[in-house]
C-alpha cells in the first residue's frame, strides 16, 4: 500500500500567523501555495507559482543554440504570439541607431524594414546581402512616401514627370512647322513649354514624327558657323518646390548625327519663378554634366542633387556645341523625384494640352499655327455689334487658368497682329483693336465696331516663365 505525505496546511490567515521551523514547508490552502519557514518570521516566505515567475538570462535558444550576436535564437517551422491586444516592440537607443527586422536567404540579407539610421520608416532590399537599396521611405514628420528607385510599371501615385509636354505632343505655336532660331537673339518658345536658342548662325527646329512608342520628337538641323544650340524648360516653383533637398533624376532620349556630346545643366531661379533672359539671367547653376550620344536615339539619365534652398523654380537646359551640320533629336524628356530613371510618363493628350495652356493659349484650332492667313471670315471668334456706340467688349475665356495674367496678341484673318476683321458687305482686315484686358481666367477685347457689323479675330495669350 502506497504511503501518503501531507504537510502542515491552513488558510491564508492561519499560515500568516504561523512560525514554523527553519526549512519547514507549509501549504497555504486558500491560495494553493507553498510557504517556506525560517524559524523566525511569522507567515514565512510564499513560493511563486510558475505563471508568476520572471527570469533574466544573457542568452536563450529554442531548438538551436544562441550566440553573442543572436542572444535569442529560435529554430522551428513557425512562432505564435497571442493576446487580446498584442504589440511587438523593437526599440533603439537614439535616432541615429537602427530598429528593424531583416529577412535573409541562407543567412544573407535580402530585405530590411524599420527605422534605419533615422526616424523615417524604410523598406530596403538587397540582391547580395552587402549592397542595399533604400527603395521606399515614409517620412516620420510628414507621412509622405518616397519611391527612391521609381516604379517598374504603372507609375507612382500622382504626376512623376515635372516636365510638361516631354513627349512633344503639343505644338500650339507651330503646329509641326519648322521654326527659325536667330543667332544671339532672346529665348524663343517652340513646341509647348520648351524654348530654343543658338549662337554663331541661325538654326531650324521642328517637331518631327517619331517611332513607336514615341509619336513625336523635337529636332534641330545644324548649319555652317553654328557654335551652340540650346533647348530647355523652366519649371515653376509650384511644381518643383517639393524637390528641394532631394535627389531628382533627369532622363531624355537623344541622338545626334554629327556630335557625340550633349551637355545638361540644371538651374534654380534667384527669386520665385524669375529666371531672367538669355542675356541677363537671374538664376544659379545647381548641377551640370554631359551625355555621350550617337546617331541612334538612346535614353540617357543623370541624378541631380537639388539644394534645399532651390524652392524658387528649376530650369533644365540641354545644349550642344558646333552643330554645323546634321541633326540633333530630343524626346521623352523627364524630371522626377528619386534616384532612378523610370519609364517615361505618358499622360492623356487632353490633360497635357491643359497643362500647356496654363502657359500658352491660342484660339486657333489644333494644328493651326497662330498668325496664319485664315482666309476672309475664317477667324475663330466672331460676334455681331448690336449697339449704336463706337465700341463693344468681346469676352474670351481660357481653356485653363493661366499662371499669371497673360500677354495677349490679337490677329485679323490675314494673320496681322494687333488687328481685327469685320464684315461690311465684304470682309475687311486690318481693323483697329481698341484694347484688351485679361486676368488668369479670361477677359475681353474691345473693338471699335459700328452697329450691325460682324467682327472677328483670333488671339494668343502667353504666361511663360
Amino acid at each position: 500500500m502506497s504511503e501518503q505525505l501531507q504537510l502542515r496546511r491552513g488558510t491564508t490567515s492561519q499560515v500568516a500567523a504561523f512560525t514554523g521551523a527553519q526549512g519547514e514547508l507549509v501549504v497555504d490552502a486558500t491560495n494553493n501555495r507553498l510557504v517556506v519557514q525560517d524559524g523566525a518570521t511569522a507567515g514565512g516566505f510564499p513560493v511563486a507559482k510558475l505563471n508568476e515567475t520572471q527570469f533574466q538570462t544573457a542568452e536563450i535558444g529554442i531548438g538551436t543554440a544562441p550566440d553573442p550576436n543572436n542572444p535569442l535564437s529560435v529554430y522551428g517551422p513557425s512562432a505564435l504570439f497571442n493576446g487580446v491586444s498584442f504589440n511587438f516592440t523593437v526599440n533603439k537607443a537614439a535616432a541615429a541607431d537602427t530598429a528593424s527586422i531583416i529577412f535573409e536567404d541562407g543567412f544573407s540579407g535580402r530585405a530590411q524594414v524599420g527605422l534605419c539610421g533615422d526616424d523615417n520608416f524604410h523598406f530596403k532590399v538587397s540582391a547580395n546581402g552587402s549592397t542595399w537599396l533604400d527603395a521606399i521611405d515614409v517620412n516620420a514628420s510628414t507621412g509622405q512616401v518616397s519611391f527612391n528607385y521609381g516604379v517598374a510599371a504603372g507609375g507612382a501615385p500622382g504626376f512623376r514627370n515635372r516636365i510638361v509636354n516631354g513627349g512633344m505632343a503639343i505644338d500650339q505655336r507651330n503646329a509641326g512647322a519648322a521654326q527659325t532660331f536667330t543667332a544671339g537673339a532672346a529665348l524663343a518658345y517652340c513646341v509647348d513649354r520648351f524654348y530654343g536658342y543658338c549662337a554663331g548662325a541661325n538654326v531650324a527646329g521642328q517637331r518631327v514624327a517619331g517611332s513607336a512608342p514615341d509619336q513625336y520628337q523635337y529636332q534641330f538641323t545644324g548649319a555652317a558657323s553654328v557654335t551652340a544650340v540650346g533647348f530647355g524648360q523652366r519649371i515653376e516653383s509650384a511644381n518643383s518646390f517639393d524637390l528641394a533637398g532631394q535627389t531628382a533624376t533627369l532622363s531624355v532620349k537623344l541622338a545626334n548625327s554629327l556630335l557625340t556630346t550633349v551637355n545638361w545643366t540644371a538651374y534654380c531661379a534667384n527669386s520665385a519663378d524669375t529666371f531672367g533672359t538669355l542675356a541677363s539671367p537671374t538664376k544659379t547653376q545647381i548641377a551640370a554634366g554631359s551625355f555621350t550620344v550617337n546617331a541612334t536615339l538612346t535614353k540617357c539619365s543623370a541624378q541631380i542633387a537639388i539644394p534645399a534652398a532651390a524652392t524658387t523654380g528649376v530650369e533644365i537646359v540641354l545644349s550642344v556645341g558646333a552643330q554645323t551640320s546634321g541633326t540633333w533629336t530630343i524626346g521623352e524628356v523627364q524630371l522626377e523625384a528619386g534616384q532612378v530613371a523610370t519609364p517615361f510618363e505618358r499622360r492623356p493628350n487632353g490633360l497635357e494640352l491643359a497643362l500647356c495652356q496654363r502657359y500658352f493659349f491660342s484660339t486657333y484650332g489644333i494644328g493651326v499655327a497662330p498668325g496664319k492667313n485664315m482666309g476672309a471670315g475664317a477667324n475663330t471668334v466672331q460676334f455681331g455689334v448690336n449697339t449704336s456706340s463706337s465700341g463693344a467688349n468681346v469676352s474670351v475665356m481660357f481653356g485653363a487658368p493661366m499662371r499669371v495674367a497673360p500677354t495677349v496678341v490679337v490677329y485679323d484673318y490675314t494673320g496681322t497682329a494687333y488687328k481685327g476683321s469685320y464684315f461690311s458687305g465684304t470682309w475687311i482686315s486690318g481693323a483697329a483693336i481698341n484694347g484688351a484686358v485679361f486676368t488668369t481666367v479670361g477677359g475681353f477685347v474691345n473693338i471699335l465696331g459700328a452697329n450691325g457689323q460682324t467682327w472677328a479675330f483670333d488671339m494668343t495669350a502667353s504666361a511663360e516663365l
